[in-house]
């Protein structure tokens, strides 16, 4: 079996003022989580210092590179965490340890001895019995 590579996914987690932390969203691509993060700012007034966490390698890539997370003074959080999928065990059937032994003929007397034909056989001297 050929190993498949690990696959990231980035959870968008979001906290109110010390209550428990709910996910928002799963996301396969660490720019969308992002983007969701920034939404979700903006839909609740938060103020930014900037849009996006990092800038990309250049000013004209603008991919993020690592996760955003944005804090309020009141507790408000939103985060984006970074996760390792790892595949699952893949279990074998199990192996068949003998063959099924072969079903014998269900009839109930043999093609050869047939009750009901009597009289045909003669024995060395020419006899019906």
């Amino acid at each position: 079996m050929i190993a498949k590579k690990d696959t990231l996914v980035y959870v968008l987690m979001h906290q109110d003022s010390g209550v428990g932390a709910t996910v928002l969203g799963v996301f396969a691509d660490m720019s969308d989580a992002n983007e969701r993060c920034l939404r979700q700012a903006t839909d609740l007034g938060v103020p930014l210092v900037r849009e996006s966490p990092t800038e990309g390698p250049d000013h004209q890539h603008n991919r993020p590179m690592e996760p955003m997370r944005w804090d309020t003074a009141e507790g408000v959080s939103c985060w984006v965490e970074e996760h390792r999928v790892e595949p699952c065990r893949v279990i074998k059937p199990p192996k068949l340890s003998a063959p099924a032994p072969e079903r014998k003929n269900s009839r109930l007397y043999d093609d050869t001895e047939d009750p009901d034909d009597v009289g045909t056989d003669k024995d060395e001297e020419g006899h019906y019995d």
